[in-house]
């Protein structure tokens, strides 16, 4: 049986409070779990920090809002397509439906995703084990930024080139037509260097100058005497690191059973070389051999071999490129099958994440944080079980988080591993959305507020007879008029209604510090930091900290947070103890409102687009100002949409657009659907230029833009190496921003590109 935390005692001896605040974490997996930051970079799960960026399943960032650590049983996950990993009893796997599943029709009533306790799926049937699979990402996108060497000729280089020069040895003619055209292209020559048998030493070598600029370019990356892969070259766009790897193939690697094998004796570039196919969404392997030459032992070779849909990378000689159509596919690379098994006690690190909380291990495996509101979702088990003798009303328990995808999916496995723990595992039965107890008929309900494409969640209107309303992750929720509807719902006689609202603290901007904490609070002092801590005589508010939990967390964990303590105070009070912040930790934009609606009165009316490629979303948003005012109002932020879906939303305002200019195609696709679209200008300095003017004015964004207010909290300034701020943003968390930059740097600073630069897009 749980035995709850001291500090929520209160919980269960409160019989009045009709609001229950949790400002208030877990963790998962082994320390040294190698995870793919939002920046192509990697670090083991033990540090990363609160605040950094993952990239998520989708390709996008995921902002890491928690990080915990402690000892429990942990378990190796095998894969037969990936890298085993170890997690602990209360991780949650991410699993994919195989084909076969599909194809048969069976288990139609669960999602193609789905998010499951590992527990929990030990326990599955063997043909769910099988049809369920462990599943790696697909290509990860970047952008694409300006490199020095060519990457082809890199991965050359690195294959077969002398590693303190300029040169290339090769026997194939399709490199050295290759490094030819490369000479004549950047005014260098290529000379012959040395012959040994069929191969022959050629050197790219400068032609007048001072000095020869791929030697320039080698010093700069450091890769004289010294071959690796710059992180440029992994953290930059698809086609770079396919190029990349093409290069390396026609020099290091050779064709085996459609696929590929580059044999390298440089350990750390082979790891290299495998995380940038990972991160292209192939499959891969690595093998450590002794290697033979004539007959001896010449050491350890690395051999990484790379399959699945490799017939993208562009190799150039011919013997190696590999055709679509003649590869038989009989499974899908992406997919493994998983087996577990115990591997005793362990220490453990894990992070929590906003979005859909899904993360990606080194080599693309995806995988699920664990979930927060430990001893919250115990006390809403317990809630279950309570019933008044004489009428036998039971709890209706409304388990919320803003957005849900295949919410029921991963929510209730945290939940059912309570109960589990809890002891109570026979009284309760699941479905797809709820947790039933069997003794009580009383049941707890998971739904989003919102879909993931913004709309209302039909299902959650039909709702009746609620007596708990809990609110997870609610720093997600901007609107108040949505919790409002669902509050004001929660009046059923003769059983303790209350509302559960469960957050981390974020800025004073947010409507339930508004509500509950801004006119109504007292400073309590914790480890130095004044804490605000709800006074309203209608709320019980538990605040926790990190001494709540100090028997569970590791001298590593307790030491970071020591140096957070000196070193970035502001930082400390904020993320660790939870104190309410004024504006986010490093926000562009520190000072903005919110109100009802768009002003009727407003001038200068347009829409500021910024389009959304591969994962990103859409954002159209609505522009208007008052004397100094800007007002903002976010009417679409979608991902996928085509130049019609964009005209459908845009075309009925009737309203001048200033758009994004870097797909000159979409402006004129808008542009012939009837709308007044004008692409603005971009180039160095426009970023902040925008920026700047907007800070010189108020800024007021209406309260159903969801997205645009989840942006500004977001948005903040970029950091150098040393850790310090410079005049330049992150580039995420900015779609809606970023449209509404386009309207003023167009309708306000008239940086509008001419009609003139996109000939036949503007009719006169």
């Amino acid at each position: 049986m749980i035995v709850p935390q001291k500090i929520y005692y209160p919980l269960y001896e409160d019989k009045e409070k009709f609001i229950i605040l949790i400002t208030g974490g877990r963790g998962c997996e082994t320390p040294t779990q190698e995870v793919i930051m939002s920046d192509l970079t990697v670090k083991q799960i033990k540090d990363i920090k609160v605040g950094d960026f993952v990239m998520g399943d989708d390709g996008c960032p995921r902002k890491v809002i928690g990080t915990m650590r402690g000892q429990s049983e942990m378990f190796r996950v095998q894969q037969t397509s990936a890298e085993d990993y170890f997690v602990n009893d209360a991780h949650i796997i991410s699993l994919r439906k195989s084909g076969d599943s599909i194809r048969d029709g069976r288990y139609t009533a669960y999602p193609e995703f789905l998010d499951m306790r590992i527990t929990d799926f030990v326990n599955q049937s063997k043909r769910f084990r099988d049809r369920f699979r462990g599943y790696k990402s697909n290509s990860i996108p970047y952008i694409e930024k300006y490199v020095n060497i060519e990457p082809y000729l890199l991965g050359v280089w690195l294959g077969d080139g002398t590693s303190m020069f300029p040169q290339v040895t090769t026997a194939d003619f399709e490199i050295k037509d290759y490094l030819r055209e490369y000479a004549d292209r950047n005014n260098m020559r290529l000379a012959i260097n040395g012959i040994r048998g069929n191969a022959i030493t050629y050197r790219l070598a400068k032609n007048g100058g001072l000095t020869n600029p791929l030697m320039d370019a080698l010093r700069e990356y450091n890769l004289i005497s010294n071959k690796h892969i710059p992180q440029d070259y992994i953290s930059n766009s698809e086609n770079v690191r396919l190029d990349l790897l093409a290069g390396l193939i026609d020099t290091d690697g050779c064709m085996l059973r459609n696929g590929y094998e580059i044999i390298q004796k440089n350990e750390k570039l082979a790891k290299q070389i495998k995380y940038v196919a990972d991160t292209l969404g192939f499959r891969t392997s690595i093998n450590k051999k002794l290697a033979r030459c004539n007959g001896k032992d010449c050491g350890f070779v690395y051999r990484v071999f790379i399959n699945g849909d490799v017939w993208r990378i562009p190799c150039k000689i011919s013997r190696k490129k590999i055709n679509k159509d003649e590869v038989r596919k009989n499974k899908d690379w992406h997919l493994s099958q998983l087996s577990i098994e115990s591997v005793g006690m362990g220490d453990w690190c894990g992070i929590c994440l906003d979005g859909n909380q899904r993360y990606l291990h080194s080599d693309g495996t995806v995988t699920h944080n664990s979930g927060k509101s430990f001893n919250a979702s115990t006390f809403i088990e317990r809630l279950t079980f309570e019933m008044t003798e004489s009428e036998k009303i039971v709890h209706q328990i409304l388990y919320t988080r803003y957005t849900m995808v295949s919410a029921g999916m991963s929510i209730i496995p945290e939940m059912m591993e309570k109960i589990e723990l809890d002891g109570t595992t026979k009284y309760f039965k699941t479905t797809k959305t709820d947790i039933v107890n069997k003794m009580t008929n009383s049941r707890i309900m998971f739904r989003g507020i919102k879909t993931s494409s913004g709309n209302q969640t039909a299902k959650l209107k039909s709702i009746q007879g609620i007596t708990t309303f809990v609110c997870d992750e609610a720093e997600e929720w901007t609107n108040e008029e949505e919790f409002d509807k669902i509050m004001l719902s929660i009046r059923k006689k003769g059983i303790q209604n209350r509302i559960i609202i469960i957050m981390n603290p974020c800025d004073s901007n947010h409507f339930i510090y508004k509500k509950y904490i801004e006119n109504t609070h007292k400073l309590v002092e914790i480890d130095g930091v004044q804490v605000q801590v709800s006074t309203h005589p209608n709320v019980l508010h538990i605040h926790t900290t990190y001494f709540d939990n100090l028997e569970n967390l590791s001298p590593e964990f307790l030491k970071e947070v020591e140096d957070m303590k000196v070193n970035d105070p502001d930082k400390y009070a904020h993320v660790v103890i939870g104190r309410w912040a004024d504006v986010a930790e490093g926000a562009v934009f520190k000072k903005w409102g919110i109100v009802d609606e768009f002003p009727i009165w407003c001038k200068k009316v347009a829409f500021g687009q910024d389009f959304g490629y591969t994962h990103d979303p859409s954002a159209s948003i609505r522009c208007g100002i008052i004397d100094n005012a800007l007002y903002l109002d976010e009417v679409d932020y979608r991902t996928g949409l085509l130049s019609s879906d964009i005209i459908k939303t845009l075309r009925p305002w009737g309203l001048k657009v200033i758009a994004d200019s870097a797909d000159p195609r979409l402006i004129q696709e808008i542009h012939n659907g009837g709308i007044k679209i004008y692409p603005v200008e971009k180039g160095a300095g426009s970023i902040n230029a925008g920026i700047d003017k907007m800070k010189t004015m108020e800024i007021f964004v209406t309260k159903r833009s969801y997205n645009l207010q989840k942006e500004l909290r977001k948005y903040v300034w970029a950091k150098d190496k040393d850790g310090n701020y410079i005049n330049e943003p992150e580039d995420h968390d900015n779609h809606a921003i970023d449209a509404a930059r386009y309207y003023v740097l167009g309708e306000l600073l008239g940086k509008i590109q001419k009609p003139k630069d996109y000939s036949g897009i503007f009719g006169r």
